[in-house]
Parts: C-alpha cells; sequence; structure tokens
C-alpha cells in the first residue's frame, strides 16, 4: 500500500522445521518405545528402591530423593548396557537437567533426558 499501514505478513508454520529426520531403518534406536516399556519400568522401579537418592547431591552432602535413572553410557552408545543396573545413576530432577544441558552440542536440544 504504501501508506504506512501495510499488513506484516505472518510467519506461515511449518511442523517438523528446523527438525532433524527420523531414523526409521529396522535397525534404529525407538527411545520413546524403550522408556515405555515394560523391562525398563521394571529395571527403573527396582534400581529407585536400591538407589533412592541423587548420586550427586549425596556426594556433595545433600540427601535428595532422586526421581530420574541415567544411563552413564548412553542407550544408543551402549545399547546392551540399557538394562544394566551398573550402568545406572540415580539423580534429582535438577541434576538430571543439568547433565544433559552440559552434554547438549553447541546450538542443539540435547540428548533426551532418561525418565
Amino acid at each position: 500500500m504504501g501508506d504506512g499501514h501495510e499488513i506484516n505478513a505472518v510467519p506461515t508454520h511449518r511442523p517438523g522445521a528446523g527438525l532433524k529426520a527420523l531414523d526409521r531403518s529396522p535397525g534404529a534406536f525407538n527411545r520413546s518405545r524403550f522408556y515405555r516399556s515394560r523391562e525398563w519400568r521394571a529395571v527403573r522401579a527396582v534400581h529407585l528402591v536400591r538407589e533412592p537418592y541423587c548420586v550427586q547431591c549425596l556426594a556433595g552432602g545433600r540427601a535428595v530423593a532422586g526421581s530420574a535413572v541415567h544411563h552413564v553410557e548412553t542407550v544408543e552408545a551402549a545399547p546392551g548396557r540399557k538394562l544394566d543396573p551398573t550402568n545406572l545413576r540415580t539423580l534429582c530432577r535438577e541434576c538430571h537437567s543439568a547433565l544433559h544441558k552440559r552434554a547438549a552440542p553447541a546450538g542443539g536440544a540435547g540428548p533426551a533426558v532418561d525418565a
């Protein structure tokens, strides 16, 4: 129009824009399916009974109840250890989030959080 009252174009939302393509190959790890599996939920429950406090907070002299079971070696890096109790650590939500933020690549979303 040119009179200073132009309507600014509204950005169009494109679902999935900026997201990495999912690897749908038969051998690709399905994170969502794994964390919902009966096997993971059972291992997680037993782990939280055996190790109920955040190991990082305990190391700092504080007893904070753990809510996340963290894989020391990621499931993608060591799929054979995904249910191995020696590969698991209990963390509180704060420590778990901080750990994954430190591990995130620059500009990336970082690894998914273990439940």
